[in-house]
């Protein structure tokens, strides 16, 4: 296989999880009971974070087996498994009720939440389709007006944040970041697999207190956060030593990010 055939299945792999990353938490907001609702949607994010610490770890395990030449071409081929199994996984799974309420499917979208356990299936069809009625009949309202800006400039102004600071390309760029830093690739291999922990940690904590502290709270914390962890690493490539402090700052930036900005 050439560079272009690799270039173009990448893409189309980007174009799959990009999707599947907005779909998913919205599938299960629709599908979830009310009381499970915000639970579920967090716990979307945790499994998010809880799989790129499962993948770095087959890397690392890959690595051990000295592969040689090939070693890349298993480390690709391995996330065939997992996209396997979540392709057979959806054809075990109800339709959205939002969704075949929208299509004037009634009766099976009361079916669908009667079987998810919801106390009162019948309201919650009925707040469904008011709320769909609701969403048609605001269709012709302009948003882009003065009394929105705040909130207009409040979500393009995080949304933007996030590829300003870099945490995809850390991510990405790990295993080069360790090697430049002095560290061999063995051991790069291994923090890079020790990066997802603190995304683990960070999106549990902020599921155990996001509901206490709020969102804003959230964001300020994770804000001091990264940019202390993302000083501290620029220092020590403009200082070239202490190289040995680049992982804990790597990893509390990582933390800090998915506790705040990530979520």
């Amino acid at each position: 296989m050439g560079w272009y055939p690799l270039l173009c299945f990448r893409v189309l792999a980007g174009l799959a999880v990009g999707g599947s990353s907005v779909i998913s938490p919205t599938y299960i907001a629709e599908i979830a009971p009310p009381k499970l609702r915000g639970r579920l949607v967090m716990a979307f994010q945790f499994n998010v974070v809880f799989g790129m610490l499962l993948a770095y770890f087959s890397n690392f395990c890959l690595g051990l087996l000295h592969l040689g030449a090939t070693d890349w071409r298993w480390k690709f081929s391995i996330a065939a498994v997992p996209a396997l199994v979540f392709y057979l996984a959806l054809f075990f799974i109800p339709e959205s009720p939002r969704w075949l309420a929208g299509k004037g499917k009634t009766r099976e979208a009361l079916e669908v939440l009667q079987r998810n356990g919801d106390p009162d299936p019948e309201l919650e069809l009925r707040e469904i389709t008011k709320s769909l009625e609701d969403a048609i009949g605001s269709k012709g309202t302009n948003v882009f007006q003065w009394r929105y800006r705040f909130s207009h400039f409040s979500g393009h102004f995080h949304w933007n944040v996030q590829p300003t600071l870099g945490h995809q390309r850390h991510h990405v760029l790990l295993n080069d970041i360790f090697e430049k830093a002095g560290f061999d690739k063995g051991s790069s291999d291994f923090k890079l697999c020790s990066s997802a922990l603190p995304s683990l940690i960070g999106v549990t904590l902020a599921m155990l207190v996001i509901d206490r502290i709020g969102r804003r709270m959230l964001l300020l914390i994770g804000s001091v956060g990264t940019t202390l962890c993302l000083f501290g690493v620029g220092t020590i490539f403009r200082l070239e030593q202490y190289q040995g402090a680049l992982v804990w700052l790597l990893m509390g930036f990582i933390g800090f990010f998915t506790f705040s900005q990530g979520l």
